[in-house]
């Protein structure tokens, strides 16, 4: 839960019944999440540095957003931890998101 109480934890593949991947954990508000979608661009980018030791890599998607007095912004907006570095965990970034 964020500060003001909205839910945080987007997707968890250990809360999916017979799931037998890597866990992945995806963070973002609905908010967010809608921001995202309605984004002309998306950036992402992945680090192994900060990433807490029980996973391998941070990705991190952010989208431009119109700000005060119409300037464009590039906002974070959804965080994704992955337990593995495999090559078929990258497009579970794109469909659970």
């Amino acid at each position: 839960m964020t500060l003001k109480g909205e839910r945080f934890l987007l997707y968890d593949s250990h809360a999916e019944e017979g799931s037998n991947e890597k866990q992945i954990i995806m963070f973002a508000t609905k908010e967010n999440f809608h921001l995202l979608m309605n984004s002309d661009t998306w950036f992402m980018d992945g680090t192994f540095r900060v990433a807490p030791s029980i996973f391998m890599r941070l990705v991190i998607k952010a989208g431009n957003y119109a700000g005060e007095e119409d300037v464009n912004l590039l906002v974070a907006l959804v965080y994704t931890l992955l337990a593995s570095n495999q090559k078929h965990t990258t497009p579970v970034l794109f469909r659970k998101s």
